[in-house]
């Protein structure tokens, strides 16, 4: 057991994509400050563009990420008026988020922020080996549609 326990940090794949997720989220975060955006405001700001409107519930699944953290970034880019809510067409019942025309703007001003940033890590790592390792990354994804096994 003391074995395995030795090696957690060094081998363990939660470990360390933790680790370089923290990492690369600071990263990219210090490049957004000018902006006055963090990285998980700029990744929502990108779907809304990619995807246009879209209710929070859609945006979370297609995001991956938790619908009450999404809820949280969505009020601060709300507050800032880089996001509207407005009735869904299709279901006067719901509400879709939209990207603002100063979203809009925000997102073409952090842009270079995030070039910046994603050629830095590129410079350190290589192309070739990002495209390698980001298909890795995708490989991985097949893991969400495994079944709890414990």
């Amino acid at each position: 057991m003391d074995e395995v326990i030795s090696h957690i940090n060094t081998r363990c794949a939660f470990t360390q994509l933790r680790i370089v997720s923290r990492i690369i989220t600071a990263f990219y975060d210090r490049h957004f400050l000018e902006v006055h955006l963090r990285c998980s405001q700029f990744r929502i700001l990108v779907a809304l563009k990619n995807e246009g409107e879209t209710s929070l519930s859609r945006m979370a699944q297609k995001m991956l990420i938790d619908p009450a953290a999404l809820s949280r970034n969505a009020k601060s880019l709300l507050k800032e008026n880089f996001i509207g809510f407005k009735k869904d067409e299709k279901d006067k019942r719901s509400k879709v988020m939209f990207l603002t025309p100063s979203g809009e703007e925000v997102l073409r001003a952090a842009l270079p922020k995030w070039q910046q940033a994603q050629d830095q890590i590129l410079s350190i790592i290589g192309s070739h080996e990002w495209n390698e390792l980001s298909e890795k990354l995708h490989k991985l994804e097949s893991l969400r549609k495994m079944g709890d096994t414990a």
